[in-house]
């Protein structure tokens, strides 16, 4: 490093130095952390030794001869003998509340018979003998026959007792005839939207996207006092295994008032962005109460659901699914609701973030999508982004629209996803490698909890693009380790408005980091899932 250089990052940290000393009559305390392996993630990418924090900010990165060079009387030097330093990791498009509250509901996930379902539905039942049972995780490419299920098993064991269990995707449900009848649904309900399956002149309680909404409509809200517990359930989850900030795809005003509580109570530590859930009361939410920008809370966006999920196929297609030729998928909110919400969004500076999985739906959207951002730095978002034409990738780059994406949907779904699109629509599927290009960045996920949220999964699933069995799916869209750190640091700052503050550990941002038991970057990818977090720090206070 030149002379130059180095004196002038001296010269930047005594002025940050010299600027938080001046805003206060005590010397802040300085601690560095020296003998690192620490990744800044900043514009060049660096990798140094040392850092220095004060106030909860990053003073200085460098070598340790460099920083204690600067910092000669520091407080308190914290010997790191090695270990990997990466900034706090984030999620840019999980579920966070629905994460906690799942712990007080039935877990059906990787359960590989209905059978197998109904068995734990009536365990769950005799311990929780009161009101709605309440279900999430199952997975029909799991069972042996691949078929979805039916509620004729559910109707005889609860007859008077209300059951919805949710597909793990959450766009599709099993309600047995007690919560059909609750919810009003008959063999002539029609919704706009959504599927209610009827077979023999019978329901079957099979329900696609908005139909599933209806069930929803009808269970009791939870109090806030459950609201609550489980929104520090899920930071207690996620801090545990180094998530510092989420962001939450879609929360209704009830929870929003929650956890905005709780940030004022100093509960709630996480860094949370959370999108409200377009609906006439999210809109009416953001008119009455936003935008919210705080310092760990920020509320400025909506989560439009533009179609289904192809896993239920409800994924909105330019063709017919392979595996059902009469369906093409659903559009969930109407084109002219979306564009509502697009221009109350715009005349607000509000971000607008669409969930869309097929190549119609995705198409659709950056067509709508244009009409607003084509020359400007909104930072509207595509959520999920699974199926795009080939050809309709470069509209991302064109109309500065952000690939908001989640690798492990790509590892979980390679299983079925050509049984539903044909071979020859693979290429454009999970095409993350191909979305970044066009942008030049890309925001990194998880869905959780309909996958892991543990982010070493994301890292393993977008760099080897591998199952836990080993199994490879369309390598060639795979990110680099470099790209992949990115997305779940600096670019998923980015896609929230948050880049110059959190990220990375340049100086001047928010000393929020983690100590790995490994560095991801040297070791295999069977290690990888093996590592796990040691410590995990925000505005430089030690949170685990």
């Amino acid at each position: 490093m030149s002379r130059g250089r180095t004196n002038a990052k001296i010269l930047l940290a005594f002025l940050l130095f010299f600027l938080w000393s001046s805003c206060s009559t005590k010397k802040p305390s300085v601690t560095l952390y020296v003998d690192g392996h620490i990744y800044t993630c900043d514009s060049n990418f660096r990798i140094v030794e040392s850092i220095a924090v004060a106030n909860g900010k990053i003073l200085a990165a460098g070598f340790n001869k460099e920083i204690q060079l600067m910092f000669p009387d520091a407080d308190t030097i914290i010997a790191l003998n090695g270990a990997t330093v990466y900034p706090g990791l984030q999620d840019a498009h999980g579920h966070f509340y629905a994460l906690g509250r799942l712990e007080s509901r039935l877990n059906c996930k990787g359960v590989s018979s209905w059978d197998s379902v109904i068995s734990l539905v009536t365990q769950f039942a005799k311990t929780n003998p009161k009101g709605w049972i309440l279900g999430r995780g199952w997975d029909q490419s799991l069972f042996q026959n691949k078929s979805f299920p039916n509620n004729k098993k559910l109707n005889q064991l609860f007859p008077k007792r209300p059951v919805l269990l949710r597909r793990v995707d959450g766009h599709a449900a099993i309600a047995n005839q007690a919560a059909l009848d609750l919810a009003g649904i008959t063999l002539d309900t029609k919704i706009e939207g959504g599927e209610v399956e009827v077979l023999d002149q019978q329901l079957t309680g099979f329900l696609v996207d908005n139909a599933v909404d209806r069930i929803m409509e009808a269970i009791p809200l939870e109090s806030n006092e459950q609201v609550a517990q489980y929104l520090l359930k899920a930071q207690e989850l996620c801090l545990n295994v180094g998530l510092t900030s989420i962001t939450d795809a879609g929360l209704s005003p009830q929870v929003l008032k929650v956890a905005d509580s709780l940030y004022q109570s100093g509960k709630l530590k996480i860094r949370l962005n959370a999108m409200i859930s377009a609906t006439p009361a999210g809109l009416e939410f953001a008119k009455t109460y936003g935008p919210i920008e705080k310092e760990r809370f920020r509320v400025k966006s909506f989560k439009i659901y533009g179609d289904g999920a192809l896993g239920s196929r409800g994924a909105l297609l330019k063709r017919p699914y392979c595996d059902r030729k009469d369906h093409s998928g659903l559009l969930l909110t109407p084109i002219d609701s979306i564009l509502k919400y697009c221009k109350w969004a715009y005349q607000h500076d509000y971000q607008i973030c669409t969930h869309a999985i097929g190549d119609s739906a995705n198409r659709l959207l950056l067509d709508i999508y244009s009409e607003f951002t084509a020359d400007k730095d909104l930072r509207w978002r595509i959520e999920h982004a699974q199926i795009v034409n080939p050809s309709d990738i470069a509209l991302f780059g064109r109309y500065n629209v952000i690939p908001s994406v989640q690798p492990t949907h790509a590892t979980s779904d390679m299983r079925w996803a050509e049984d539903r699109l044909c071979e020859e629509r693979m290429p454009g599927a999970y095409a993350y490698q191909s979305l970044m290009r066009s942008l030049g960045w890309i925001a990194l996920g998880t869905d959780f909890p309909i996958e892991d949220y543990d982010p070493k999964y994301t890292f393993f699933a977008a760099v080897y693009r591998k199952n836990l069995q080993g199994d490879t799916f369309l390598p060639n869209e795979s990110l680099a380790k470099k790209e992949t750190l990115m997305g779940m640091t600096s670019w998923a700052a980015r896609a929230q408005f948050a880049e110059h503050k959190i990220g990375s550990l340049a100086p001047g941002m928010d000393a929020d980091f983690i100590i790995l038991s490994d560095d991801w970057f040297s070791i295999n990818a069977e290690d990888v899932l093996k590592s796990y977090v040691n410590e995990v720090y925000i505005q430089g206070v030690r949170i685990k």
